[in-house]
């Protein structure tokens, strides 16, 4: 249960470096019309990964990414472990597999 716990943390920690920017993104266009008259204008989705690279780094894409871990990793840990728990538990009782073929 220890290794599938990790495996599922693993996997958010891989998974977040692709996420955390889509969603830094996403929420930012979001909000872009409240900030019009304090923020320069993103426009689209690349525009708004230049200006966040130019202005404030790498980092400015992973704003929280910590914070983000700490929400995730637990869930996806647990998820992990209960789900190959429960394969296992099907298999010893002989119930059928899904999908079956």
């Amino acid at each position: 249960p220890l290794l599938n716990f990790l495996a599922g943390a693993f996997a958010q920690l891989c998974g977040s470096l692709i996420w955390v920017p889509m969603d830094t993104i996403k929420e930012r266009l979001q909000i872009e019309g409240q900030l019009s008259k304090i923020a320069e204008p993103l426009g689209s989705s690349g525009r708004a990964v230049r200006l966040i690279l130019v202005k404030e780094g790498i980092a400015g894409l992973y704003p929280a990414y910590w914070v983000h871990q700490m929400t995730w990793m637990p869930f996806n840990g647990l998820y992990f472990m209960i789900f190959e728990k429960s394969v296992r538990w099907t298999q010893d009782n002989g119930l059928p597999q899904w999908p079956s073929g």
